[in-house]
């Protein structure tokens, strides 16, 4: 695989790019981008003085807020007060808004400004008045339509965590995504007397959702973003799924640290930068270099410490690439991607989420399950306990049936005739019949038939729904081993266990018929998926919202410390046993409510559901699992999980309860899912918010057997 991150920009960030040497970094072609201030310490003085002229921060009565006058000539900010005795409209007056000119910014004298991010003042949050910080979202106002005159695009922002005027603020960045549908606008969370450190608090996390929230609607949502600067490793956990556009890295050259330390340092840096960069790996972040004083120039810094951080970063873009520590996952989506002829950008679009039946009809040819060497070794431990139990009740001259249903290209019949092998038990015991619904691979096992299976399997191309009236049911006789994929978790492609309703009959099977799987268990857990939500909301289909989705890559995070707390079993289904069942389907309905408490605040943008198959029963079951591994041990990596989202996102707090409802509905040939949740407060037990039922009456999606 060819590096995709090979060009990925290296910036700088310019407190003064009015100084000759500032300028004379960017000439030299190490960076591509250059971060600066919109305005210089000129716009701040006028600014300060209208301020002071102007009495804002001053008046002993509190000035409402009224109106903003966003009148691009006039720029005139009105204000009205409520003095004792004095009509309200007779004591109006107004403001002028300083407006940036070329004397008030040292964008002009960077050589691409399409290549500049601009850096906005941070004044909305630094006072409680409201007029005050009216004003000073007029100048911000000011500063982006000024820039973006300019040509500039992206801008950043390095906010608090306090923050007094939260309304005022989150309407200001409302405006400015709908004034400037062009610009992207990123965060910064500082604390108060260091700027550009994100500080990882969960009031900065609580700002962030609140800015979500507020702008969750907005066709340009997507243009918020995130820059991470210093933190540490254990907090960055909790942003992983947040949209970052930006990594700041900052330089040593104002700390007495000696080379051994230096290179703990940058170690410790690294693995940090590393975290957040391998899951943006398709949607790059963007490295900045940054003195870590606000009193050194770029431009003193010595060569080698820049080239140190320039060769801290490179090996972060190569390792984020190398195939070998991407997940599985990641790897297969993008390999799918090339081998189709298609640009890895279509990985971040609405095309990344997969309705379960679109898999069903589009990627049977895929190989990525294929690869899972995990699931098969499962698979072959399950056929060898099998194959010993049917062996044991085998009588003299019996042949016992294996049936596979859906074999797609074969590789559980190979891990078939492995396991035969190795028990040393002669083929010739069995009768081995596939069923592949799928008319492009019968050609495939039959190839894999003549050269590799000496003809011993008997290939029937058929909907295995019609194999009770077909010829070869009674030339071969009941089925002693019925072996299918087809796990029948949320994002399976296949109805299951309904699918084999068919074939589980006394006329097909025998009583002591082994189906492999044994049993299903799904598993549910609230996640933060941003990304995900996004593309599910760009779906051109109806009811988009009411889906459930597979992603090619699961942009998800769950939240919780422990796996057991975080994800939970909700459905269970056992795959047939041999018995007439009842045509309404009833006795596979199911109705589940699971409660969670995470203990921090988080965005929860949908479910992510995950399933545990049981191969083969017993006090040592053979299982496989798309839930995370416990550590030591091998997962079915390359299963996908499902994102189920909910329509509108909830904000959660930590004192907050969640509960989960879902349920399994079977209506005669037809299956669907409902779900729901209720979020209710641990202190008062009072219901804060609760959503719609999704997908109720199967309006969004059913599956059809």
């Amino acid at each position: 695989m060819s590096t995709l991150l090979s060009d990925v920009p290296i910036g700088i960030v310019l407190k003064n790019p009015s100084t000759e040497n500032d300028r004379s970094i960017l000439n030299t072609g190490k960076y591509q981008f250059a971060m600066t201030p919109v305005t210089n310490e000129n716009f701040k003085r006028k600014c300060l003085q209208v301020q002071l002229d102007s009495e804002i921060h001053d008046n002993p009565n509190p000035l409402l807020l009224n109106k903003v006058e966003l009148d691009r000539q006039r720029n005139l900010l009105t204000l009205k007060t409520n003095e004792v005795g004095k009509d309200i409209n007779s004591n109006s007056r107004s403001i002028t808004v300083p407006y940036p000119n070329k004397d008030d910014s040292d964008l002009t004298l960077l050589p691409h400004l399409e290549k500049a991010v601009g850096i906005l003042s941070t004044r909305l949050d630094l006072e409680e008045s409201k007029t005050l910080g009216l004003y000073q979202s007029q100048i911000l106002y000011n500063e982006i339509e000024f820039a973006h005159f300019l040509g500039v695009k992206s801008f950043i922002m390095s906010i608090t965590s306090t923050e007094r005027n939260s309304l005022l603020f989150l309407h200001t960045i409302y405006d400015f995504l709908t004034t400037f549908p062009s610009i992207t606008i990123s965060f910064c969370f500082q604390s108060n007397d260091s700027p550009f450190v994100l500080t990882t608090n969960y009031e900065c996390f609580r700002k962030w959702t609140s800015i979500k929230r507020h702008c969750r609607y907005h066709r340009n949502y997507k243009n918020l973003s995130l820059a991470l600067c210093n933190t540490y490793s254990h907090e960055i956990d909790l942003w992983l799924t947040e949209p970052y556009k930006f990594c700041i890295i900052p330089t040593l050259e104002d700390n007495n640290l000696s080379q051994s330390e230096k290179s703990v340092y940058f170690e410790k840096l690294k693995k940090r930068t590393l975290k957040i960069a391998q899951p943006n790996v398709l949607q790059p972040i963007t490295f900045a270099i940054k003195s870590s004083s606000n009193d050194v120039d770029m431009s003193l810094i010595h060569d080698a410490e820049v080239e140190s951080l320039r060769e801290l970063i490179r090996p972060i873009i190569e390792e984020t690439n190398n195939p070998e520590t991407m997940s599985p996952m990641v790897r297969s989506a993008i390999d799918n991607v090339i081998k189709a002829n298609n640009p890895i950008s279509s990985l971040f679009s609405s095309k990344m989420l997969q309705i379960p039946v679109e898999h069903l009809a589009e990627n049977h040819e895929n190989t990525m399950y294929a690869n899972d060497t995990h699931k098969y070794d499962q698979y072959e431990r399950a056929f060898m306990k099998a194959l010993n139990d049917l062996v044991l009740t085998m009588k003299a001259g019996e042949l016992k049936h294996i049936l596979f249903v859906d074999p797609r290209r074969g590789p559980l019949i190979e891990r078939l005739f492995v396991a035969l092998e190795t028990l040393s038990i002669p083929v010739s015991n069995f009768t081995i019949t596939a069923i592949e619904s799928n008319r492009n691979l019968i050609h495939v096992l039959k190839r894999k038939n003549r050269t590799l299976w000496n003809g011993k399997v008997k290939i029937l191309g058929m909907e295995f729904s019609r194999y009770p009236q077909s010829k070869q049911y009674k030339k071969y006789g009941k089925v002693h081993l019925v072996i299918s994929d087809l796990m029948g978790s949320f994002g399976c492609d296949e109805l299951m266990p309904e699918s084999l309703d068919s074939i589980a009959i006394p006329g097909v099977c025998s009583s002591e018929c082994i189906f492999i799987p044994y049993s299903i268990e799904s598993y549910l857990a609230p996640v933060s998926a941003p990304l995900l939500w996004e593309y599910a909301r760009g779906k051109n289909i109806e009811n988009r919202m009411e889906q459930i989705y597979i992603p090619l890559i699961p942009f998800m995070k769950s939240h919780g410390s422990k796996l057991s707390w975080r994800s939970k079993s909700c459905l269970s289904l056992k795959y047939p046993t041999v018995s007439k069942l009842s045509s309404s389907n009833l006795h596979n309905s199911r109705l589940s409510a699971l409660s969670y408490d995470i203990p921090y605040p988080a965005t929860i943008d949908g479910l992510a559901g995950y399933f545990t198959a049981t191969l083969y029963p017993g006090s040592k079951a053979i299982t496989i699992s798309n839930l995370d591994p416990p550590s030591g041990k091998k997962g079915c990596n390359l299963w996908l999980p499902a994102f189920i989202p909910f329509k509108t996102p909830f904000f959660w707090n930590d004192y907050y309860s969640l509960e989960v409802l879902m349920a399994r509905k079977c209506s005669g040939s037809m299956v669907w899912y409902e779900w729901s949740i209720y979020v209710s407060d641990r202190e008062s037990d009072f219901t804060c918010k609760e959503s719609i039922v999704h997908n109720m009456n199967d309006r969004g999606f059913k599956f059809s057997r």
